[in-house]
């Protein structure tokens, strides 16, 4: 069963009662998280990702949040939206710099992302003003 869900402009993932993720739309930047980049009209598994608690997206990107508060990231990132410290599309969840643990919650705009980490804010990606 599903137990959270977020979106970003073409694509949305679900959280299951597992802890896995599954997601489907449009796929061009790989924001389904499942390492091709083909469209899905149909939900497929995000690889890589266990004991998720939330997800949030943003133009083309996702990230999710696991239980632990590590946070992982993957689609767009010409900006840098992963916050994997590189501008290259991931088609699969990466890692987000520094936050391996201690992340309680997750919002995602356009091109970017934040999370509180131990009572604090942390953000990465487009910084326009």
């Amino acid at each position: 069963s599903v137990v959270g869900i977020g979106s970003a402009s073409d694509a949305t993932c679900a959280v299951m009662a597992d802890g896995s993720v599954r997601c489907w739309g449009r796929n061009t930047y790989g924001q389904l998280g499942n390492n091709p980049t083909t469209n899905s009209l149909l939900p497929v598994i995000v690889q890589g990702l266990s004991s998720v608690q939330e997800v949030a997206g943003g133009y083309y990107h996702m990230c999710a949040r696991q239980t632990g508060g590590a946070v992982l990231c993957w689609g767009y990132n010409a900006q840098g939206g992963l916050g994997d410290g590189t501008t290259t599309n991931r088609s699969v969840p990466v890692q987000v710099s520094g936050i391996t643990t201690g992340a309680t919650s997750l919002g995602s705009g356009y091109i970017h992302t934040c999370a509180v980490v131990n009572g604090g804010v942390r953000c990465w990606g487009y910084n326009a003003n």
